[in-house]
C-alpha cells in the first residue's frame, strides 16, 4: 500500500514499483509478482520502468525539483546492476530502446534550431551526441513527447510544428517541420503505428496569433491520420469532434474514436477517418 503512488505501467503491460531496496514487478496476466533486490540511492524521488522483454529494468532518481540525476540499469535475471548513466545538467527526459540497450536523454538548453539527444548505450557505457537542425523557433525546437513506435526500434519526438524519426542509435531526420503540419498530442502510450495530425485546410492559416503567442486553429483545420511505416498521410478530413478531442485510432488507421462537443452536447463517437461519417453514441 505504501508505494502505490509512485506504482508505473511498464510498456509490456508489467507494474512496477520500489519497495524499499527491491523493485517489485507484478504481471496482472498471471497474478504473479517478482522481487529484485536494488541499491536505492537517496534521492527524492524514483521512476522504474522495464523492458519490452522483460529482461532489464531502468530505475531513473530525481531530485525534490524532479531534475534527472542517474539512472541504474539492472539484468532481471541475474540481479545484477550493468550500468549506471550519470545526468547530464541538459537532460529533461528519458527514452528506452524496446531492449533497453539504448537509454535516450533529450536535451535542453541547445543552440536555436537544434533538436538534441544524449544517446547511452546500456551494453558498453559509451555516450554519444546526436543533433539534428530544425527551424529556428521555440515551436519547432521546444519537443514536448517521444514515442516508441510499436513495429520496429525507431522513436518518434515531436514539437508543435515538427515530427522527428531518430533509429536505434538515436541518428535522426525530420519527417516535416512547417506551419502547415502540427502533430496531435499522442493519443496511445507507450508505442503507436500511427500519428494523428492538424493540417491545413484551403487558405486557412493553421496557426494564430495573439501578442506573439501562437495558437493551433483545431476546429478549422483537417484531422490527418500518419501512417508511421509508409511514411505517409493516408486520410484527412475535416476536424470531426467540434469542440471534442481525439482518443484513439484503430489498428488499421480506418477507424477515430474521440469525443464530439459543443455547446448542447457531449458524447462518444466513432469516424471513418477517409469519408468522415459519424456514428455517436451517449457517453454513459
Amino acid at each position: 500500500d505504501k508505494s502505490l503512488n509512485s506504482v508505473c505501467l511498464a510498456p509490456n503491460d508489467l507494474l512496477c514499483w520500489v519497495d524499499g531496496n527491491n523493485l517489485v514487478i507484478f504481471s496482472p496476466d498471471n497474478q504473479s509478482q517478482t522481487v529484485h533486490p536494488i541499491t536505492l540511492a537517496k534521492y527524492a524521488h524514483t521512476g522504474e520502468t522495464v523492458s519490452n522483454d522483460g529482461k532489464r529494468a531502468a530505475v531513473e532518481h530525481y531530485d525534490y525539483e524532479y531534475e534527472p540525476k542517474k539512472v541504474e540499469i539492472y539484468d532481471l535475471k541475474s540481479d545484477k546492476l550493468i550500468q549506471t548513466y550519470q545526468s547530464n545538467k541538459d537532460d529533461s527526459s528519458y527514452c528506452y530502446s524496446k531492449d533497453m540497450s539504448r537509454l535516450y536523454a533529450l536535451q535542453d538548453n541547445t543552440k536555436d534550431g537544434v533538436v538534441a539527444l544524449r544517446v547511452f548505450n546500456c551494453d558498453t557505457g559509451s555516450t554519444e551526441l546526436k543533433t539534428v537542425n530544425v527551424k529556428k523557433d521555440d515551436r519547432s525546437s521546444d519537443i514536448d513527447h517521444i514515442v516508441t513506435s510499436s513495429y520496429s526500434d525507431d522513436i518518434y519526438l515531436q514539437s508543435d510544428t515538427a515530427l522527428i524519426k531518430a533509429d536505434r542509435d538515436g541518428n535522426m531526420s525530420v519527417v516535416f517541420n512547417d506551419d502547415d503540419h502540427a502533430p496531435d498530442w499522442p493519443y496511445s502510450y507507450p508505442s503507436a503505428e500511427f500519428y494523428a495530425l492538424y493540417t491545413k485546410k484551403g487558405s486557412n492559416d493553421l496557426f494564430e496569433e495573439d501578442d506573439g503567442d501562437y495558437y493551433l486553429n483545431e476546429e478549422d483545420a483537417n484531422l490527418s491520420i500518419y501512417d508511421l511505416k509508409s511514411d505517409k498521410i493516408i486520410s484527412s478530413i475535416a476536424f470531426p469532434f467540434g469542440d471534442g478531442y481525439l482518443g484513439d485510432i484503430s489498428h488499421d488507421g480506418g477507424i477515430m474514436l474521440g469525443t464530439y462537443s459543443d455547446d448542447d452536447k457531449s458524447s462518444a463517437c466513432l469516424v471513418d477517418a477517409k469519408t468522415g461519417a459519424k456514428s455517436e453514441f451517449d457517453s454513459h
